[in-house]
């Protein structure tokens, strides 16, 4: 069982840190955003087991609004999930899945990335 490094949120996407703890993921930097990725299936606070959604889940969440069949990436914003590619310099640009309909995903990270100059 690993940890939570930080109190997360529900559905929260994560990294897991070389610290063996999950982190929020997030576009703006290379490490936290090419490692393993993860989904939060629960609120935890630092330190706390935390159950996560590994590659290969179906994922629901009913406040996600996202067009039925487009790809999906690590936001900007630590921890989201979003449908727009990252464009600042220094961005990570990887795909996370698909949406299946406006509320479930297909969570499989790609093991490509391509960071902007």
């Amino acid at each position: 069982t690993l940890l939570a490094g930080y109190t997360t949120t529900l559905m929260d996407l994560v990294y897991l840190h070389t610290n063996g703890r999950w982190e929020e993921a997030d576009s703006d930097a290379t490490g936290t955003s090419i490692n393993l990725l993860g989904i939060a299936l629960e609120v935890k606070d630092d330190g706390e087991a935390m159950n996560v959604a590994l590659p290969g889940s179906f994922v629901r969440d009913d406040s996600w609004s996202f067009s039925v069949g487009v790809p999906l990436y690590v936001s900007g914003s630590a921890g989201a999930i979003t449908t727009t590619k990252p464009t600042g310099s220094g961005d990570v640009v990887r795909t996370v899945g698909y949406s299946l309909s406006a509320t479930m995903i297909f969570f499989d990270p790609s093991p490509d990335y391509v960071t902007l100059a």
